[in-house]
């Protein structure tokens, strides 16, 4: 019985482990890429102080510290923000798309496992 504690908490552990390192990935990939997420929501025309406010809407002009801890704080509550690229919360388009990759995912599988019943099948009539 102790065991199996041990060895659920163990993947317990594991799992968050791996989700931490997973949103810390996700938040340095966002950071790291080219041009400003502002620029995305203004046509060249628009002055710089309305790049600011939007740079402080999605709290671009704190430090690095400062953001990876909001970031954090709004994954464990459920809030991923909102998409600069489609300008409305991410948890939305991920629930737009999400039963496409459904399909295109099962669609995959049955194709991976009907070639792979079907090669070592072949494979050991030899």
């Amino acid at each position: 019985m102790r065991k199996l504690l041990y060895l659920s908490l163990n993947k317990l552990f594991s799992y968050a482990l791996t989700l931490f390192i997973l949103v810390t990935i996700v938040f340095f990939m966002i950071r790291i890429t080219p041009g400003e997420p502002s620029a995305k929501y203004l046509s060249p025309g628009f002055n710089l102080e309305l790049s600011k406010k939007i740079e402080e809407s999605f709290h671009l002009n704190e430090s690095l510290i400062s953001q990876y801890s909001a970031f954090i704080g709004n994954v464990f509550r459920g809030d991923f923000g909102i998409s600069y690229q489609y300008h409305q919360p991410v948890f939305r388009v991920i629930m737009d798309y999400l039963p496409f990759t459904i399909i295109f995912a099962a669609v995959s599988f049955i194709i991976q496992f009907a070639g792979g019943i079907s090669i070592a099948s072949a494979l050991s009539k030899r």
